[in-house]
């Protein structure tokens, strides 16, 4: 179970947006908790850098059951961001990812089908949750014949 501190829970309702927008670049204030501190200048280091620099070179292009209901702009975007999140993953040596706001899961999909990575969707929102495992569920069996078919041969 992933629950946020009860520690961090009350300071967090306390503090200021531009405190919060702080957060993003590891600014921490010292009377927070050293596990906040720690969090929050661990995820800013984390954090992709804008341009991207990705070594990985050109994108995938992604199978056809997972741009099923994507238009080309969409499509476009989940092939470079997987390209770009996998390059990281790489870099920072693990293969597990945690996607925040995955709602119906294209990055997350594309990134675990076509990168091997083992990724977390969360989303706030439940509808989104169905429609990410009809999808998932509908890439899953493409790949599993397509790789049952390769064993044949």
């Amino acid at each position: 179970s992933c629950a946020v501190p009860e520690e961090w829970t009350h300071l967090l309702h306390q503090l200021s947006w531009e405190a919060i927008a702080a957060m993003a670049q590891g600014i921490v204030q010292a009377d927070w908790p050293a596990s906040l501190q720690h969090f929050v200048m661990t995820a800013a280091r984390l954090a992709l850098q804008y341009p991207p620099k990705s070594t990985q070179g050109p994108a995938r292009r992604l199978p056809n059951p997972l741009r099923v209901g994507l238009a080309p702009k969409k499509e476009h975007e989940v092939e470079r961001m997987a390209a770009l999140v996998a390059d990281v993953a790489s870099a920072c040596g693990t293969d597990c990812v945690v996607d925040l706001g995955c709602g119906e899961g294209y990055l997350t999909q594309a990134l675990s089908f076509m990168y091997g990575l083992r990724v977390t969707g969360v989303d706030c929102q439940e509808d989104r949750k169905a429609g990410a495992e009809a999808r998932s569920a509908k890439a899953r069996s493409f790949f599993d014949s397509r790789e049952r078919l390769a064993r044949r041969r």
